[in-house]
């Protein structure tokens, strides 16, 4: 559900902060919002990454391209969703206006993992170097308690369920 708001900007009813609930939202932002389940976002995840590397497969350096443009952008395609976030059922948000993700947003928040994409052109070492950024990445997701990882800290965004 969506609620527009009069500054012109469409708002989930869930940031709606004339609920009685004490909902999320804290002047428009999204503090105090519950984090979105690990288990989806590493399905999510992992879905981007399987699109990714199947468009990396394309001849030359169109493949490996289109790859790195798909993790770039793919929140800022659908309104804040990834193909992987749709079927998660997930959504990134902007943390101070609340306002579903944009592709400026999307390019900040996935610049880390487009660092660790690229790192996958270096045999084995980057290989490696790859998987442990996305494992601190993770371990960043579980530990923080917003749900927010490196890439989230950057471009001060949050990833919830969508309800």
């Amino acid at each position: 559900m969506v609620r527009h708001d009069p500054e012109g900007l469409d708002l989930p009813s869930e940031l709606d902060e004339e609920e009685d609930e004490g909902g999320p939202a804290t002047q428009g932002g999204m503090e105090g919002a519950v984090k979105a389940n690990t288990l989806n976002r590493c399905i999510a995840r992992f879905i981007d990454i399987l699109i990714a590397l199947f468009l990396a497969r394309l001849p030359g350096y169109i493949g490996f391209f289109s790859g790195l443009l798909y993790i770039g952008i793919a929140d800022g395609v659908m309104n804040g969703r990834s193909v992987g976030k749709r079927i998660a059922g997930l959504r990134v948000y902007s943390k101070k206006t609340g306002n579903r993700a944009d592709f400026r947003l999307s390019i900040l928040r996935n610049s880390t993992i487009g660092i660790f994409y690229c790192l996958s052109l270096i045999p084995f070492v980057g290989w490696a170097a790859g998987l442990l950024g996305l494992g601190f990445e993770l371990l960043l997701i579980i530990g923080s308690p917003e749900g927010m990882r490196l890439g989230d800290e950057i471009a001060l965004t949050v990833v919830r369920d969508e309800e």
